[in-house]
């Protein structure tokens, strides 16, 4: 049999080769859905370990009328105080001030460690108000809490029951108290919460804004630090340092650092939405929960009165 003409060989390579550059590319595509349907997965299961703390912590309000301390997170988990809140025997207050190193306290939460580490397996990082974290001793008046509202009023005009407290600094200290008569959590909660923005320099969180906004200051915030775990504690105790690029917007949420308190933009916490998977300085994995005081409040059924 004569050989095929070289035009109907040519025809046929070319043929064969767009075939594969269809397979290769329809695999490809196949490969990078199925990595965007991982990382998707990832969020979504970040969340929901984030929905389950929010929870555990609203439990924890509701029995005790305050939030808790951060726990160490430099403690490796064979430590027998890992996981348990530091708050300072004797004064009620969150020891160090600072919260450096602060890691949600499982233990003080009755969970185990596994409920308190994101879908990584790092450690959620977790500061709080410590104001709203104060633990009320004697001989303080009984009846005032850090977290409960049950005595106020919206829209109260008249000022909160004030108490200077032992062993805070400063005081006095305005709480709902049992004498609170028609306060306003508004008046009470006055620039409580910790600041939260966008990354854009947009407030999601405003200690300066009034409590009953949805954008009043944070209760608490809860980090995970996502894949690249910039700033996480691990179940050793070790800090990571964050694998590939670590975004602009990641770093004042990595741990190991001071706890960020008033209404000024550069000293937030960040939540941007969406996330940006770049390897830029706009690169964000983190996810973030930071409800206000009045929805940690009505969560644990201790907000104000109608």
């Amino acid at each position: 049999m004569a050989p095929a003409p070289t035009k109907q060989r040519g025809s046929v390579l070319i043929a064969v080769a767009a075939t594969l550059a269809i397979v290769a590319v329809s695999y490809f595509a196949t490969l990078a859905m199925k990595d965007m349907e991982r990382k998707a997965g990832k969020v979504i299961g970040g969340k929901s370990t984030l929905d389950t703390l929010d929870t555990a912590l609203a439990n924890f309000v509701a029995q005790n009328r305050r939030l808790p301390c951060p726990a160490n997170g430099v403690l490796p988990s064979t430590s027998a105080t890992a996981g348990a809140e530091t708050l300072a025997v004797g004064t009620g207050l969150c020891a160090p001030a600072n919260q450096r190193t602060g890691v949600v306290p499982w233990r003080t939460l009755g969970l185990p460690e596994s409920a308190a580490l994101d879908v990584y397996g790092n450690r959620i990082s977790y500061r709080v108000d410590p104001r709203l974290a104060l633990q009320f001793l004697p001989p303080n008046p009984s009846g005032f809490a850090a977290m409960n509202m049950v005595n106020c009023t919206p829209g109260g005009l008249f000022p909160a029951s004030s108490v200077t407290i032992t062993g805070t600094s400063p005081g006095p200290y305005n709480e709902c108290g049992p004498n609170a008569g028609a306060s306003s959590q508004d008046i009470v909660l006055a620039n409580r919460g910790l600041p939260v923005t966008d990354g854009a320099g947009i407030w999601l969180n405003n200690p300066a804004f009034l409590a009953s906004t949805a954008t009043a200051g944070a209760a608490y915030v809860l980090i995970s630090h996502g894949q690249n775990a910039a700033g996480a504690y691990m179940s050793s105790g070790t800090l990571s340092t964050g694998t590939g690029t670590v975004g602009t917007n990641e770093t004042p949420n990595r741990n190991n650092r001071n706890l960020m308190t008033g209404s000024v933009v550069a000293q937030s916490y960040r939540d941007v939405t969406p996330a940006n998977a770049t390897q830029t300085a706009q690169h964000f994995d983190d996810v973030i929960s930071h409800p206000t005081i009045i929805q940690v409040l009505a969560k644990a059924h201790l907000n104000p009165r109608n």
